[in-house]
């Protein structure tokens, strides 16, 4: 039988705790919108990541948000190396059919500037690639692609661990202004599938960094990351700019240091910041326990 990491275990878990609950909230007819999503997985994150979680959250603006993202970055256990990436959280609709939004307008700006293109601007100038974290649930279980190497056929897991699915935000662009999921979950992948593990149980030499390389080259349809170009992956020696920005803010807590509003980073909320551990903290598990 095939194994995943810690990590992937991990990650896997928060995917079928979103499938779950947003199947739930749907049948009671209740909200669960994707900055309550978000927030419950830093929570979780914060609590059982299987490394050294460090959260930081910019102050929110007081005016109209404009579509802030996350910074999500991979650091090895000696912190030589990490892999950035700006993530923006998009919810599948309780029809089940669009991601509403991913092609709207933000602000009240001359010309209209998509969402999606600041994003990539924001992306761009931070010189770390986008990708979207849809938020899933379908009834109709069948139109889920079952796209998972590292787990057995017929697993559940290959379903409802599509509640968090990453696509790179380019491709995304590419097909507006289709909004549809069954559009958008043929270039997406798992949440767990970024640390692609290829069924080992254990993580490579290089640490989820440089996993999680590998797996943004897979959503960009290479069969590897392109050496030339390893900005282009968000892959770094040393830590990104607005990480070690974002930590020192932290270290200087204690100071009254404030954090700043989210308007003086534009497009980013706050930093996310997962350091692997310096061993395995467990054994790879093969019974994957539900949460």
């Amino acid at each position: 039988m095939r194994t995943l990491t810690p990590e992937q275990v991990f990650l896997l878990a928060l995917s079928r705790m979103v499938w779950t609950k947003r199947g739930a909230a749907k049948a009671a007819g209740l909200p669960f919108n994707e900055e309550t999503i978000t927030e419950t997985i830093l929570l979780d994150l914060q609590i059982a990541y299987p490394g050294h979680v460090q959260v930081v959250a910019f102050n929110k603006s007081q005016e109209a948000k404009t579509g802030a993202d996350w910074l999500w970055s991979f650091v090895s256990a000696d912190g030589s190396q990490s892999l950035t990436m700006l993530v923006q959280a998009k919810r599948l609709e309780d029809a089940e059919q669009i991601y509403s939004g991913i092609n709207r307008n933000i602000g009240k700006r001359t010309p209209p500037v998509r969402q999606i293109e600041q994003l990539l601007a924001t992306a761009n100038a931070q010189r770390v690639p986008a990708l979207y974290a849809f938020y899933n649930h379908v009834s109709q279980t069948g139109r889920v692609p079952q796209i998972c190497g590292s787990l057995p056929p017929g697993d559940p897991d290959h379903i409802d661990g599509f509640g968090v699915s990453l696509a790179d935000a380019h491709a995304v662009h590419a097909t507006l202004p289709d909004e549809t999921f069954d559009t958008h979950c043929g270039h997406s992948m798992p949440l767990h599938c970024l640390l692609c593990s290829g069924g080992s149980g254990a993580r490579s030499a290089g640490g989820t960094p440089e996993m999680a390389a590998f797996g943004i080259a897979r959503l960009r349809g290479q069969s590897s990351p392109e050496p030339g170009d390893p900005d282009a992956l968000g892959l770094r020696q040393g830590l990104h700019p607005m990480v070690e920005f974002a930590l020192g803010l932290v270290a200087r807590r204690g100071e009254g240091v404030d954090h700043p509003q989210s308007d003086e980073v534009p497009g980013i909320a706050g930093v996310v910041v997962l350091r692997d551990a310096e061993q395995e903290e467990e054994a790879p598990r093969k019974d994957r326990k539900r949460r």
